[in-house]
């Protein structure tokens, strides 16, 4: 198995999303973003979650565990996750 394939569903199982629901997310952020700026919190991704209905508490959990602490760094810290598998 390729690296960035472990890393990827590694990543995942941590996120406790799919490789759909994580496109979904980046692409959610990214466009909020893009219109609303990041103010330091995970407003966008906590917002995302609910419409979703994916768990905050482990998605919250995960994001930080991935070094994504706000809006800004799940695009900037994720998506070559998303990119590599």
């Amino acid at each position: 198995m390729p690296e960035a394939t472990s890393d990827h569903n590694g990543l995942l199982n941590v996120l406790g999303i799919s490789s759909r629901e994580l496109e979904s997310l980046l692409k959610f952020v990214d466009v909020r973003l893009c219109a609303e700026g990041c103010d330091n919190t995970l407003r966008h991704a906590e917002h995302w979650a609910e419409a979703n209905d994916v768990g905050w508490p482990r998605l919250s959990d995960g994001l930080a565990e991935s070094g994504a602490y706000c809006d800004c760094e799940i695009v900037a810290n994720l998506a070559s996750f998303f990119d590599a598998a």
